[in-house]
């Protein structure tokens, strides 16, 4: 069976309104960051520089993982924050990503050693019972 894979998102026009029933592709980052602006409240890219910039921020990282996680810092606060607080940039939001992949790479490490440790206490102590 072969099936295919939608990503369910509007997709943006040059006059940013939605175009129902149109998807966004991987290779629109245009159209992802007029959406970042226009439903999420991301600070409007402006300049060549800062356009390739955060071009490139969402050629390394996925939108909805640059996204979703931030809403939970800069969001606004509600049962359904969908916006972030003004003046959020999407550099501020490719930062937050590198910070928390950072955490989540010590954490990590730290429990792969108490896991050893733990994981020899008790293999010591079957062994000598």
């Amino acid at each position: 069976m072969n099936k295919k894979i939608k990503v369910i998102q509007k997709d943006i026009n040059q006059n940013d309104q939605a175009v129902a029933g149109k998807y966004i592709t991987a290779n629109e980052k245009s159209a992802l960051l007029r959406l970042m602006s226009n439903r999420h409240g991301v600070v409007k890219i402006e300049g060549t520089e800062q356009r390739k910039q955060a071009i490139q921020y969402l050629n390394e990282v996925p939108y909805n993982a640059l996204v979703y996680p931030a809403l939970e810092v800069w969001g606004t606060r509600g049962k359904s924050a969908k916006t972030f607080l003004s003046g959020t940039t999407i550099t501020d939001l490719y930062t937050l990503y590198r910070f928390d992949n950072f955490l989540k790479g010590k954490l990590t490490e730290i429990s792969r050693i108490f896991e050893g440790a733990f994981l020899g206490s008790i293999s010591y102590h079957l062994e000598n019972q």
